[in-house]
C-alpha cells in the first residue's frame, strides 16, 4: 500500500517536472521566435500554457489517487505487521525491528 502511495507521489512530481521542462523549452522557443514574429511568440506561449494545464491535471489526478489510497488504507490495526514495519522503515523509526505490532502502531501514530 505504501509503495503505491509513493509511486503516485512520484508520478505527480514527474508530471510537474515535465511541465517545468516543457515550459522552459517553450520560453526558449518564444525568445527565439520573438526575433522572427509576434505570432510565433504567441503560439509558443499558448503551448506553454497548454503544457502547464496538462501538468496541473496530472498533478490533481495524482493527489486524488493518493487521497483515495489513503482512505482505503484503513486503520493501522487492519494492517499486517509487515506493512506496519515497512511504513516504519519509510519513516526511519528507530527500534522498529524489535517492535511488535502494537508497538509499531504506537510508534507510527507518535511519528505523525
Amino acid at each position: 500500500m505504501a509503495e503505491k502511495v509513493q509511486r503516485i507521489k512520484e508520478t505527480g512530481k514527474e508530471a510537474a517536472g515535465a511541465a517545468r521542462e516543457a515550459a522552459e523549452e517553450t520560453v526558449e522557443a518564444a525568445r527565439e521566435a520573438a526575433g522572427r514574429s509576434v505570432d510565433a511568440a504567441r503560439e509558443a506561449a499558448r503551448e506553454t500554457l497548454d503544457a502547464a494545464r496538462e501538468a496541473g491535471q496530472e498533478t490533481k489526478q495524482a493527489a486524488s489517487d493518493v487521497a483515495e489510497a489513503a482512505g482505503r488504507a484503513g486503520p493501522y490495526e487492519e494492517w499486517t505487521k509487515d506493512e506496519l514495519y515497512e511504513r516504519a522503515q519509510e519513516l526511519d523509526i528507530e527500534g522498529r525491528s524489535e517492535m511488535n505490532k502494537e508497538e509499531l502502531i504506537d510508534a507510527l501514530r507518535s511519528n505523525s
